[in-house]
């Protein structure tokens, strides 16, 4: 019997639907907060979207260096290492007092991101062989 499509499968396939959910939060979580941003800093739309850009260009490098980060030492301490910069970056976020500081801070929480995005994509390809689609889609 082969490991493709078992139970173990889709409870790997589970558990990294909760890790995805909660690792890509950095991605879509300043687009909900950004008019408070707006507000709190009194800045323009396009200035309050400096942040945004700065996760999305650390989320680009993040795919690349978190892939060969779970390549060489698997998901699981790429996982933790994700868990540490997400938080000291979230609880830095909320500390900060300039737009510019809290832009580059969301460059380490778009990193932080690609962890749970790309490498845990291809993890899960891994244990599917008829499903690999829907395992991949659901992660």
């Amino acid at each position: 019997m082969t490991d493709h499509d078992s139970p173990y499968s889709f409870f790997r396939l589970a558990i990294g639907l909760i890790i995805a959910t909660l690792g890509n939060v950095g991605i879509w979580i300043f687009v909900l907060v950004m008019p408070l941003i707006q507000k709190e800093f009194g800045i323009d739309r396009a200035t309050a979207s400096i942040p945004y850009v700065t996760v999305m260009i650390g989320f680009a490098f993040g795919n690349m260096y978190m892939g060969r980060l779970a390549d060489r030492h698997g998901i699981s301490k790429t996982l933790i290492i994700t868990a540490v910069i997400n938080a000291s970056a979230f609880g830095l976020a909320m500390l900060s007092s300039s737009i510019l500081f809290m832009s580059i801070i969301h460059f380490f929480i778009g990193i932080a991101a690609a962890a749970t995005f790309g490498p845990l994509m291809a993890d899960m390809s891994h244990w599917f062989f008829k499903r690999r689609g829907i395992a991949v889609g659901v992660t």
